[in-house]
């Protein structure tokens, strides 16, 4: 099931350990993806992408994400087998 999320700047989407519950397709501003120690590895914008590798191998979240700016993304949440 897919829906709209709004998110301010500076938000956490979610963190390293959280359990995996969908992918997002970011629409509008930019994301980072963040290590623990708060090192930013990427920032993402639209058209883009992130969380699907949780529904592929169905694992927890191995690192933080940000938004770096207010953001709007499609969420995708995983189905129930």
């Amino acid at each position: 099931m897919a829906s709209q999320q709004e998110l301010p700047a500076g938000a956490t989407i979610y963190e390293a350990g959280d359990v995996s519950k969908g992918a997002y397709l970011i629409q509008s501003g930019k994301v980072d993806l963040m290590t623990a120690e708060n090192f930013r590895l990427v920032t993402l914008g639209a058209g883009e992408m992130f969380g699907e590798l949780g529904l592929v191998i169905d694992d927890f979240r191995r690192r933080d994400r940000r938004n770096a700016h207010r953001m709007r993304a499609d969420f995708n949440s995983q189905r129930n087998a």
